[in-house]
């Protein structure tokens, strides 16, 4: 048996196209875009042009702002910062 589109899978969320969710075919355009995106989310997906998708994971994986928010996050520090304070531990004030 062949493959049919019954059995592909979206490369942004490897849940089956068939899921009854908008499904769109990528052209040249469109590809380049996902592996641009790929490539600022730190990501290693690449399509080709003909590769199927789901139409919400194409718009929410190619987002400005959704790649800027998860950039974001995992710039975050994994050591927590210590709080420093003011006041030194040195022997008292003798006039």
């Amino acid at each position: 048996m062949s493959g049919s589109a019954d059995c592909e899978i979206c490369p942004l969320c490897k849940n089956k196209l068939e899921d009854g969710a908008a499904v769109c075919q990528i052209r040249q355009k469109g590809a380049d875009g996902i592996n641009t995106a790929s490539l600022q989310r730190g990501n290693t997906i690449v399509v080709k042009a003909g590769s199927k998708v789901h139409l919400n994971c194409r718009k929410h994986y190619t987002n400005p702002i959704e790649i800027k928010t998860q950039q974001s996050k995992t710039k975050q520090p994994s050591i927590p910062l210590l709080k420093r304070s003011s006041r030194t531990s040195v022997a008292s004030f003798n006039s």
